[in-house]
């Protein structure tokens, strides 16, 4: 068995340690925060576009759409043929789901406060290198962004593909 390098455990240490703090800022699910960020990304999703980058069956997307829809988050609209709706969010929704990026805004970059423009710069070309090693396709990419500011990162022009 090879020894674990400081690099792999600090690796592992600085995700969960991001990750704690942001699922806290949030304040409701993991999942409907998710959710929710996503409709507020791509007003007019689907329930099948949803499950794909949430990573979750179509079964628990439906009931995670009918928690926000319940809150008075989103809003369901038939699209197309047969059983397929569009999910939008309401105006409360997006106000939820602006406030939540802005919390986990402040999380991430008091996080990163103490380095320099330099150090930022690298470690953005770094943290782009992980998640593309890590995410084998382009739902694995959109389940990594799944909380992401995504009209702001693609207006500044996002490191992943699209």
């Amino acid at each position: 068995m090879q020894a674990t390098e400081p690099t792999d455990d600090l690796i592992g240490a600085a995700a969960l340690a991001i990750s704690a703090a942001v699922w806290a800022s949030y304040r409701m699910e993991p999942t409907d925060a998710a959710a929710l960020n996503l409709v507020m990304a791509e007003p007019g999703t689907s329930i099948s576009r949803l499950s794909r980058a949430l990573r979750l069956s179509h079964s628990a997307t439906v009931r995670a759409a009918d928690r926000l829809e319940g809150s008075g988050l989103v809003t369901r609209t038939p699209a197309g043929h047969g059983r397929t709706v569009a999910l939008t969010c309401t105006e409360r929704g997006q106000r939820l789901a602006r406030q939540a990026t802005a919390r986990r805004r402040r999380v991430l970059n008091h996080a990163a406060s103490g380095l320099t423009a330099a150090e930022r710069q690298t470690l953005l070309s770094l943290l782009a290198a992980i998640v593309l090693k890590l995410a084998g396709d382009q739902d694995q990419i959109d389940h990594a962004c799944r909380l992401c500011d995504q009209r702001r990162c693609l207006r500044r022009g996002c490191l992943l593909p699209a």
